[in-house]
């Protein structure tokens, strides 16, 4: 089950600030301004749901562990040792990427967020702006 919430974290991570850049454009919002708070709201989020994932993920390898303690002392020897809690040995050990998600969080959430809201938005606002411009000129015309 946790797995499953992870999961959904992390997609709904990556989904954010997509979902973010349409909303502004439903709004029709072009300031830039605007833009980059939005930007910025949605990496906080974006860092935030990364840290819970982690969080979850630790949670979900420390319980499959604990399956494998059979006399509950918190350590594994004779009879517990089998090829299934090596596994999950492993699993835990590679913790590298778990243990530094809130550095490369810090770096990669505004750099997925701004990409997201940089691409989306940088169309939109050039196309507003020419319409914008258009219909302006067609005004000045008449």
């Amino acid at each position: 089950m946790l797995e499953l919430i992870t999961n959904a974290l992390i997609g709904i991570e990556i989904v954010l600030p997509i979902v973010t850049s349409i909303f502004l454009i439903v709004r029709r919002e072009t300031k830039f301004a605007i833009w980059f708070r939005w930007a910025v709201i949605s990496s906080v989020c974006c860092y935030g749901l990364l840290m819970v994932s982690v969080s979850l993920t630790e949670i979900y390898l420390e319980n499959r562990l604990d399956q494998y303690d059979l006399d509950g002392n918190g350590t594994f020897n004779g009879e517990e040792i089998t090829p299934e809690l090596q596994k999950a040995l492993k699993d835990v050990a590679n913790d590298t990427g778990r243990t530094f998600a809130f550095i490369t969080g810090l770096i990669l959430c505004p750099i997925h967020c701004g990409f997201w809201h940089l691409v989306i938005g940088l169309p939109y606002g050039l196309i507003r702006h020419r319409n914008l411009k258009k219909a302006g000129d067609s005004q000045l015309e008449s």
